[in-house]
């Protein structure tokens, strides 16, 4: 789990991984990975685009 900003004031816009280039739009980004295993994830994030708040990913607002 990737979350954009302490507060997930931010938004994730897109997010890179390699060759592959996906649209987010959500404060908050799932990667899933096998153990031990390593991976580069270039994000486009928009400051300040969400209410900061102390909610979670599992949370509905």
């Amino acid at each position: 789990m990737i979350q954009a900003g302490a507060f997930r004031e931010r938004r994730i816009v897109s997010a890179r991984c390699g060759e592959q280039e996906i649209e987010v739009g959500e404060a908050y980004l799932h990667a899933h990975l096998p153990p031990a295993a390593q991976a580069r994830i270039e994000m486009k994030i928009n400051r300040y685009a969400n209410k900061p708040s102390y909610g979670t990913p599992w949370e509905n607002d």
